[in-house]
């Protein structure tokens, strides 16, 4: 008989099974291998943490962005069919937004 093995998530406080559909897995710190917090706690942590983040991490992409290899690297890309196919899907949606953004 397979034992199922429960965890309680330190936030929200709810006992859960133990699963990667509740939890997420981590490294060995964890006697189970899975984190103390929820999936939904986690995600909803994460994604306060980038909106108070957002300027830091803007500024950061904007650096890495300008770095010479990564222009150069983005350069090609865009010469290969698949840059320009991906390309050519930017563009058609650009336009359908700003359509979308003229009729309004």
């Amino acid at each position: 008989m397979r034992v199922i093995r429960r965890k309680r998530c330190r936030e929200c406080k709810v006992e859960k099974v133990v699963s990667r559909c509740n939890f997420y897995r981590t490294s060995a710190r964890n006697r189970d291998g899975y984190m103390n917090v929820c999936k939904v706690c986690h995600d909803a942590y994460m994604r306060e943490i980038r909106e108070l983040k957002r300027e830091q991490y803007k500024a950061m992409a904007k650096r890495y962005n300008a770095r010479p290899d990564q222009r150069a690297r983005r350069a090609a890309y865009a010469k290969t069919p698949r840059g320009q196919e991906v390309q050519r899907a930017a563009w058609r949606r650009w336009k359908r937004f700003k359509a979308l953004e003229s009729r309004a």
